[in-house]
């Protein structure tokens, strides 16, 4: 199942429904509205003496987590709505709403919005974290990210081997009919018969010219990051070793994680 950040819900959801409760994001009659004509509406985050002008955002194009030296987390949200009209001006102050709240709870600025662009019917934000902890909070995901552990990873193999056996287990007792729903025979399951949990799965990984290596052959040195979100992954002074088959590695510095399952994504820094 494909898990997105709350950065990329807050705007989906605040375009898309926040109307119904009285905010006028969705076109009205009369209202400020951004379409695909709209040229680049692009705000830093700051106060009046000390407005932060970096661009985070720049190119990126795919919403993306970078992971910083200092255990921060920028995230860039992208999210593109087409022919959807909406008002930017209230999409930006529900963002920052959300922001500001989050941070009141928790009782310390925790996160920041640091950048907000819309162009074209495409919103981004740039949001920083100050930890993973904030992130996971902040987003209700899982995330991890520490020193590489063999046991973690072949636990997260294991993990989907047993899901796969139960799976297969169930799908083994259907009726013909209800096989022939799913597209499948009777004959399909023989052939790949039902997986047998042995137990001590290792996880597979593959470096960055696609050559494999188990889990027991990587250097504890290493850095890695469990994450099941459909997100590119980044690090900020880091260089990507290896992935599991839930990743791919774009270069040395990016990773896509594809959301279809836990991917591990192993690093140094």
């Amino acid at each position: 199942m494909k898990r997105f950040s709350k950065g990329k819900v807050i705007i989906t959801a605040a375009v898309l429904c926040i109307s119904l409760s009285g905010c006028n994001l969705i076109k009205n009659s009369g209202t400020s509205t951004t379409t695909a004509k709209q040229p680049v509406a692009s705000e830093q985050i700051g106060n009046a003496d000390n407005v932060d002008t970096t661009d985070y955002i720049g190119n990126i194009a795919e919403s993306t987590l970078i992971f910083n030296q200092d255990g921060s987390i920028l995230e860039i949200a992208v999210e593109d709505f087409g022919s959807v009209a909406y008002n930017s001006g209230d999409l930006k102050s529900y963002i920052k709403s959300s922001v500001q709240s989050y941070n009141e709870a928790a009782g310390e600025d925790r996160v920041t919005l640091k950048q907000y662009i819309d162009q074209s019917g495409i919103a981004k934000t740039a949001i920083l974290f100050d930890s993973v902890e904030s992130y996971n909070d902040f987003n209700n995901t899982t995330i991890e990210n520490g020193l590489y552990n063999m046991d973690d990873a072949n636990e997260i193999a294991e993990s989907e081997e047993a899901a796969t056996e139960t799976s297969e287990e169930a799908t083994s007792e259907l009726s013909d009919e209800e096989l022939a729903e799913l597209g499948l025979e009777k004959s399909d399951l023989e052939e790949g018969g039902v997986a047998e949990n042995t137990g001590g799965a290792q996880e597979n990984f593959v470096d960055k010219d696609g050559n494999s290596v188990t889990a027991d052959a990587i250097s504890d040195e290493y850095f890695m990051i469990i994450i099941d979100e459909d997100i590119v992954v980044s690090f900020d002074g880091g260089e990507v070793k290896y992935v599991n088959k839930h990743a791919t590695i774009v270069d040395g510095t990016h990773v896509k994680s594809n959301g279809t399952g836990t991917a591990v994504i192993v690093y140094s820094k």
